[in-house]
């Protein structure tokens, strides 16, 4: 459904047919000189023009005012030959779209997923079944169950980047964080080879498959799970964020803390420059609110994930099993992981008590005056994935229809967000 609507969008706004140029001029001789801006002109194809006349017009019919009547007889002919030919122009559009994205987009076949695995783990494996994981914004990921050599049935994921990445990262700079996480005991899923030649069509890592569920569907109806999932994540956060940089083998940019991170925030404030489609002044207003009003005091330099919540976790039998997906992983406060994963916990389990385990396990001190910066951060760096997915779609690096929805209904989600978050600290 959301990709006829899409393909009927894109119909409309290509604006090849010659019925819409021709409803635009029969609107255009109907209204009267001066009063209208020469639609023709103006607009002289696409679906814009198209919906102005065909509003002018409504409007004169209903006020009564019927226009001459071989223009009325114009503009219904035309209307009538636009529907006639949208069929054709839409399976157009869609046969246009399948192609550009079957150029840049490796299907993922059994055959494919077998050369990573034995390139990883070496020959003689048999891959029984794959299946791709459905969402996916910044990474595909496939379910794989493979036959190792010795006969044992293993569950297995592919992460695989995408032709045109949100956040212009790619897997193989988690892959060395996870090995080092994993080596330390950390509840990571566990990587188990990373190829960088593009067997699969971009980069891609293997891990080991972590039974359990994602989401809090399963168990938030429990007050005991709640309170024991939750605690679980606490633990793992202090744990995280009292590691040194050198254990996830991150580099700080610089020692100091604060000019850490306003590194961090200008990196992104150039990537949303560098693919930017359209301007946005929220946007850039977000980027220079933050620029302006770095966090006064940050107690030290953290692994900081950048997108904890319970969406990229695994938890089983009211245990935290692994923090996933990795990719906005960093050297930054400690305080943006808590206030990022804040609105989901506080639902579940009183924050202070929360906090309180945190603090308890080892972790940094949680400001408030720091996470009312993180606030905003987290909707200025979402809006500019978006404006990445937005500049990969209509580019043709990567026409998926995901990249399309994170470039339109999220992208002004994140930025209506940006607009009363500034609006709050005037």
């Amino acid at each position: 459904m959301i990709g006829d609507m899409f393909a009927y969008l894109a119909a409309w706004h290509d604006g090849e047919s010659e019925a819409l140029a021709g409803y635009a001029a029969a609107m255009a001789a109907i209204a009267p000189p001066g009063s209208e801006p020469d639609l023709a002109s103006e607009f002289p194809v696409g679906g814009e023009a198209f919906g102005l006349a065909a509003e002018a017009l409504q409007d004169k019919i209903e006020a009564g005012d019927q226009p001459d009547a071989s223009l009325l007889r114009c503009a219904i002919e035309t209307e009538g030959a636009a529907l006639v030919d949208e069929p054709r122009r839409v399976s157009a559009v869609r046969r246009i779209a399948a192609e550009k994205q079957a150029l840049v987009e490796v299907a993922m076949t059994a055959e494919r997923a077998l050369a990573l695995v034995d390139a990883c783990l070496g020959p003689g494996h048999e891959v029984l079944a794959v299946s791709r994981v459905a969402g996916g914004f910044s990474k595909d990921s496939f379910f794989l169950s493979v036959r190792a050599p010795q006969g044992l049935q293993e569950e297995m994921v592919i992460r695989r980047d995408l032709p045109f990445g949100p956040g212009e990262n790619t897997v193989a700079d988690e892959y060395g964080l996870l090995q080092r996480l994993g080596q330390l005991g950390f509840p990571v899923a566990e990587p188990l080879g990373c190829d960088r030649g593009r067997i699969v069509g971009q980069p891609a890592m293997l891990s080991r498959r972590v039974s359990g569920s994602s989401g809090t569907a399963p168990w938030d109806a429990d007050p005991d799970a709640r309170q024991r999932t939750c605690f679980g994540m606490a633990d793992a956060l202090a744990w995280l964020h009292q590691l040194e940089p050198a254990q996830g083998g991150l580099s700080a940019v610089s020692a100091d803390p604060r000019e850490q991170l306003l590194n961090y925030v200008l990196e992104w404030r150039e990537r949303w420059r560098r693919n930017r489609v359209h301007p946005s002044p929220t946007l850039a207003a977000g980027f220079e609110w933050l620029v302006r009003n770095l966090p006064d005091r940050i107690d030290r330099l953290s692994i900081v994930h950048g997108d904890v919540g319970f969406h990229n976790a695994i938890v089983r039998d009211g245990e935290l099993a692994a923090l996933l997906d990795w990719e906005f992983a960093h050297l930054g406060d400690s305080t943006e992981d808590l206030s990022y994963c804040r609105p989901v916990i506080q639902a579940l389990v009183p924050w202070e008590d929360f906090l309180a385990r945190y603090r308890a396990a080892g972790g940094a001190p949680y400001r408030e005056e720091n996470a009312r910066f993180f606030e905003l951060w987290r909707s200025v760096r979402n809006a500019v994935c978006c404006a990445v997915s937005w500049r990969g779609f209509v580019g043709g690096a990567y026409p998926a229809l995901k990249m399309a929805y994170q470039g339109i209904p999220l992208y002004r989600t994140f930025v209506h967000n940006i607009a009363v978050s500034l609006q709050e600290r005037a």
